[in-house]
């Protein structure tokens, strides 16, 4: 296809013109809105886009902070990266269904933005998509979507729900941290791994099932989900991250399934809701600082089949008892660090 490029050059615009120009027509016959066309249009409050235009270039409206409202034509099919970013009162926005891909950090910093409908046939939202879009209550995913990329949704504080459609077999790095009124979320059983962070900081999260098809939960995952109190984790899943339930403080039990070998780095440190915790005998190694800070917990069974304990694994648990058999890893960590150690049969 042949593109007719609409820029701001081609129509004179001058410096000034970009604190001045409120409101603007693109022509009919143009085809795409190029790079940068109304960056820095401060003035800007209004865009007609006729439907002949098909793609809209890399930080096309960058920054046009009152720019209210856009209605994208049916027909666009490109929608490239930072296209919309910092326009801090746009409220809403369709995205067609002719887009394939919604280029990273497209709406970042669009603060006001309360309202997202990606129409069916999307199937990427690229990185930092809708990140730092603070307002954003509701948005709506379609089947067709088959990959979020990173920080996709990262610090929606507004958003409350989001259901993930059953087309993704991943949910990347970061997607929905910091989303702090994300009170639930329904994992499809398609998922297949969880990326760092994904969920850091959701502060409203209260309740998470892992399914059976999740193979992988990166670190940092849960991390300071400050409300959760209630955690599935499938025996598909065989290493607990770094940090994964870190800080995660109404949490008061975790059932940890017999397929974990290796419980990370700060995996449950300062979880201070946590009292008792037993070890499954498919442990093999509980890293360095794994239970730090969790003041609260009174009792830890360890069984025979953990031959490694990290330094500082229960620092700061002043309320701590060991237990396990007389001669076990568990048992000589005990003695090493003065922890009370009561042995079992």
């Amino acid at each position: 296809m042949q593109y007719f490029v609409f820029s701001h050059i081609e129509c004179g615009f001058t410096l000034g013109d970009k604190t001045t120009v409120t409101s603007w027509e693109v022509p009919d016959e143009k085809t795409a809105i190029g790079s940068g066309a109304f960056s820095g249009f401060t003035g800007l409050k209004s865009i007609a886009i006729p439907d002949s235009v098909k793609e809209i270039g890399d930080n096309a409206f960058l920054n046009c902070r009152n720019l209210r409202s856009v209605t994208l034509p049916a027909g666009l099919r490109r929608l490239w990266h930072e296209a919309f970013r910092g326009c801090e009162n746009l409220s809403s926005i369709i995205i067609p269904h002719g887009v394939r891909e919604i280029g990273y950090g497209a709406f970042e910093d669009c603060t006001d933005l309360s309202s997202v409908t990606i129409e069916d046939g999307v199937q990427i939202i690229g990185g930092w998509a809708f990140r730092n879009c603070k307002s954003l209550a509701s948005v709506t995913i379609p089947d067709s979507v088959r990959m979020m990329e990173i920080e996709a949704f990262k610090n929606c504080e507004s958003l409350v729900g989001v259901a993930i459609p059953g087309s993704l077999r991943e949910i990347d790095s970061y997607v929905f941290a910091g989303c702090k009124n994300l009170t639930s979320i329904v994992i499809p059983e398609t998922i297949e791994s969880i990326g760092s962070g994904a969920f850091e900081s959701c502060t409203g999260l209260t309740s998470v099932r892992i399914p059976d098809s999740v193979t992988k939960v990166g670190y940092r995952a849960f991390k300071n989900c400050t409300s959760l109190c209630s955690v599935t984790i499938p025996d598909s899943i065989t290493v607990l991250e770094h940090e994964l339930f870190r800080r995660c403080v109404s949490l008061p039990s975790v059932s940890v399934p017999h397929s974990i070998r290796e419980i990370g780095i700060w995996a449950f440190a300062e979880c201070t809701g946590i009292r008792s915790f037993s070890v499954p005998d498919s442990v093999t190694k509980i890293e360095r600082c794994a239970f730090e800070g969790c003041s609260n917990l009174e009792s830890v069974t360890i069984p025979d089949s953990v031959t490694e304990i990290g330094h500082g694994a229960f620092r700061g648990c002043s309320s701590l008892v060991l237990r396990g058999s007389e001669k076990s890893c568990a048992c000589r960590y005990a003695l090493e660090e003065n922890i009370p150690f009561q042995m079992t049969d």
